[in-house]
């Protein structure tokens, strides 16, 4: 989840009080696995024709390999599922959720140049896909006595990427490409929390703590890429520029508590902040190598987490002092420098089919993430079809595998959460 990032809202508990969040969730546009980048190249570096939305959003001088006019389509279907555990309750809760939606499309035109190539293009694609569930309940003990406690997460959400790119094959074999990304999206945050007085121990029967956030969010940033092709190895670099995020939120937070003498009172809190975030640059090496028509590609995108920034006017603390500082400081405290590793697989069955494999690993970026948490796989297998001369059709699987520790402030407890996302993933490429 580049899943792998899980990440987008600071107004958590150290800007206006909620609690369901924390100050981790400024990374949640962006700490997420979106595609199998090791595949994408490997296909462009085994010259294959099918393009996918991966390919020009993890290096655009991939465009420069276009030599006919091109589009596509893809459409994604999936399934989430996840399995919550409350403070070690003796049996988890398993909860799921279906999608069916379009994940991405692209045209690109390649202009008759002297020498060499120039390719032009424009795509629309997901950046990270919000999808968090998680159910969970616990008969616990609160000031030395039991009361029932369940929790309810649901989040959805797109952040999308309107890239406009242009790649040059300024020396032979040598291409240089630039992507221009308009950033656009929402999230929808809600979080439930039910204290229930089983034992009649309190004044109350039962109390309910809502929570709703739903930020929306508009940005940019710019990706350079260079590619060395050749017959038996290829050599690739990104490097994005920082990403700018304005962020505008509009949230709220309810307690309502119900009486023994059965009178109930409600508080309702209401946060509409805005506030700026700038997440760092990235780099991506990359490697293909191709013998007797199978080639194998690494590649890894390195981070540096701590020099996230974040900005606002409107917040402040109970002192009505803003924030900033404070956000700042905690965030390059918790986070940490990290790499992410894929390798890919492609080979050809007969004229017209073609095999890939992928698989990747994303490190958590936090220091404080116990062993089993610290990275998210993700695995892939998928076929191109070439149907016709001029249409490609790719069919792909892709599955993340991982687990996090959610933990809620107000009613003080952990919930362990182990999920797995699955998509079946269908793209048709058509040069004209």
């Amino acid at each position: 989840m580049r899943q792998v990032l899980k990440p987008a809202l600071i107004s958590g508990l150290l800007i206006v009080g909620l609690h369901a969040q924390n100050w981790e969730d400024a990374l949640r546009p962006f700490w997420s696995a979106q595609g199998f980048n090791a595949a994408s190249l490997s296909r462009i570096a085994s010259n294959q024709t099918h393009l996918d939305p991966a390919v020009i959003t993890f290096n655009p001088a991939h465009l420069g390999l276009i030599s006919q006019p091109q589009a596509y389509l893809t459409l994604q279907w999936g399934r989430f599922n996840q399995a919550g555990r409350m403070n070690q309750a003796a049996n988890s809760l398993n909860a799921h959720e279906r999608y069916l939606r379009p994940s991405g499309f692209g045209v690109f035109y390649p202009v008759s140049v002297y020498q060499g190539s120039w390719v032009m293009g424009i795509t629309f694609a997901p950046v990270t896909q919000y999808n968090t569930l998680l159910k969970t309940q616990n008969l616990t003990t609160e000031n030395d006595d039991n009361v029932t406690l369940t929790h309810a997460i649901n989040e959805s959400g797109t952040l999308s990427a309107l890239r406009l790119g242009s790649a040059v094959e300024f020396r032979p074999n040598f291409f240089i490409g630039l992507s221009l990304n308009l950033l656009r999206g929402s999230r929808r945050y809600s979080f439930i929390g039910t204290d229930t007085d089983d034992l009649d121990l309190y004044t109350y029967s039962r109390f309910i703590y809502e929570e709703s956030i739903n930020p929306e969010y508009r940005g940019w940033n710019a990706d350079l890429g260079l590619i060395f092709h050749s017959k038996f190895y290829r050599f690739g670099l990104r490097i994005s520029s920082p990403i700018k995020l304005n962020v505008q939120e509009a949230s709220y937070t309810k307690w309502y508590e119900t009486y023994d003498n059965a009178s109930d009172s409600t508080i309702y809190n209401e946060f509409n902040p805005s506030y700026r975030t700038t997440y760092p640059f990235e780099i991506a090496p990359q490697l293909a190598l191709t013998l007797r028509g199978i080639t194998i590609h690494f590649d890894f995108i390195l981070h540096d987490w701590t020099r996230i920034r974040f900005e606002s006017d409107n917040i402040v603390d109970s002192n009505g002092d803003r924030i900033d500082s404070k956000v700042n400081s905690d965030l390059k405290w918790n986070l940490k420098p990290t790499t992410e590793m894929g390798v890919g697989l492609t080979f050809p069955l007969g004229s017209h089919l073609t095999f890939q494999a992928a698989g990747r690993l994303v490190p958590s970026p936090y220091y404080t993430t116990a062993d089993d948490e610290r990275n998210l796989i993700l695995l892939g297998t998928g076929l191109d079809l070439r149907v016709q001369e001029l249409v490609t059709i790719a069919f792909g699987y892709q599955a993340a595998i991982g687990k996090r520790t959610l933990t809620n402030t107000y009613f003080g407890t952990t919930n362990t959460q182990k999920f797995n996302e699955q998509q079946l993933i269908v793209s048709t490429s058509v040069r004209f």
